[in-house]
């Protein structure tokens, strides 16, 4: 399977033509965390080392900040979420824990 080009999926998304969800998703499913990363932080105005950083740690909680600086909704987060948990990454909390926490925070943004 051939993967769409990380300048393709920006411009779309700067476009108006993706959402940051679906590009989120397209990429988590094909396991292309440095390009998530980019794309976090050109959305979030970070720095892409940092947010590649936050992806690969342990933890969840600085990836959640990452992910609502973004824009990213629930459907984004889940699959990030997802794709970290097949890297061996995250806390053991139950992803629907995590996802229902994730929820929360964003219904209180």
């Amino acid at each position: 399977m051939t993967h769409r080009p990380f300048e393709d999926i920006k411009d779309d998304l700067q476009h108006g033509l993706v959402a940051i969800d679906d590009a989120v998703i397209e990429l988590a499913d094909q396991d292309r965390e440095s390009d998530i990363a980019m794309l976090l932080a050109m959305r979030a105005r970070l720095d892409g080392d940092e947010v590649a950083c936050v992806l690969g740690a342990d933890t969840d909680a600085p990836v959640v900040l990452v992910c609502r600086a973004a824009g990213v909704r629930l459907n984004g987060y889940s699959a990030i979420l997802r794709m970290r948990h097949r890297r061996g990454r995250g806390d053991r909390a139950s992803p629907s824990a995590l996802l229902r926490a994730y929820q929360q925070a964003l219904e209180q943004a």
